[in-house]
């Protein structure tokens, strides 16, 4: 089936591609391996095929140089293939896939970062639909599991354009990754699971000492979580307090905008007029 990686710029996507591939080359998991909860079927010497649309050559030469470091090996294996795309055209992407899809008919695995570089938009409702077909079909037909990756709106988390709405209606599953750069911590977290239940949220850090990314533990997760939770609960309230103070308009004055907010939240009994207008100043902020 076709599987989706979402999240941010920077949020850590590229990374967890960098675990499905070493741990889907690895017939049984060392001990003490931390794999930042992540298992990927063992490939049984069949192809994997990793994709790289939008970083630099530099950047996929240290992904590998990175899968190698988790192998433990010199050298990467010789059924692990490493394509970077990113100088050509969406046309030009297109047709190598094509080209790929034929000549490793027998892959195990397709991991494609930037699957918005096959199209000219990701807002092109006929061409996404063909393009998440495409994908679809070889999965069928060849058994083999693809895994795509696609930024996210900041503003509402949805996966970007017409193509994201369509890639989340048809996937198999879609995960989430975000990085809150307060705490420099990585969040995994599920986006749409099909035929099994979501898992908890969870987290993983830089640890500096060692030089890799590392699971942190539940009780610091949970920690976190609750943290996060807070936040989301506090920005939701905030959304809520837009919508009721915009209503219909676009824009509003500074002055209106005030207004608004101190009919939504009024001044409590004892409150100075200095502090209720530090609280509405913080709301605005």
């Amino acid at each position: 089936d076709i599987s989706f990686i979402s999240g941010l710029a920077k949020s850590g996507k590229s990374t967890l591609c960098r675990y499905i591939i070493a741990t889907a080359l690895m017939p049984d998991i060392p001990y003490g391996f931390d794999t930042l909860g992540i298992r990927a079927a063992y490939c049984d010497n069949r192809p994997i095929i990793y994709i790289d649309t939008e970083q630099p050559k530099v950047f996929t030469d240290k992904a590998k140089t990175e899968i190698k470091r988790l192998l433990g090996v010199r050298q990467l294996p010789e059924n692990l293939y490493v394509f970077n795309w990113r100088h050509q055209s969406h046309q030009q992407n297109r047709q190598a896939i094509e080209l790929l899809f034929k000549h490793f008919s027998n892959a195990a695995y397709w991991i494609i970062d930037g699957v918005t570089d096959f199209l000219g938009s990701a807002n092109d409702e006929e061409k996404g639909n063909e393009l998440i077909r495409f994908f679809m079909g070889h999965a069928d037909t060849s058994g083999t599991t693809i895994v795509l990756l696609m930024h996210e709106l900041q503003s509402t988390g949805k996966l970007r354009g017409h193509l994201g709405s369509e890639a989340e209606r048809k996937c198999g599953g879609a995960i989430s990754v975000s990085k809150d750069r307060e705490t420099k911590t990585h969040w995994i977290k599920p986006k749409l699971i099909r035929g099994s239940g979501d898992f908890d949220s969870y987290a993983f850090q830089f640890d500096v000492e060692e030089g890799r990314f590392r699971t942190l533990p539940d009780g610091k997760t949970k920690e976190l979580r609750a943290q996060l939770d807070k936040q989301e609960s506090q920005l939701n309230s905030l959304h809520e307090m837009a919508k009721e103070a915009f209503g219909d308009k676009k824009r509003l004055s500074r002055a209106e905008l005030v207004n608004a907010l101190k009919k939504q939240i009024p001044q409590t009994e004892g409150q100075s007029d200095d502090a209720y207008r530090k609280v509405i100043e913080r709301v605005i902020k």
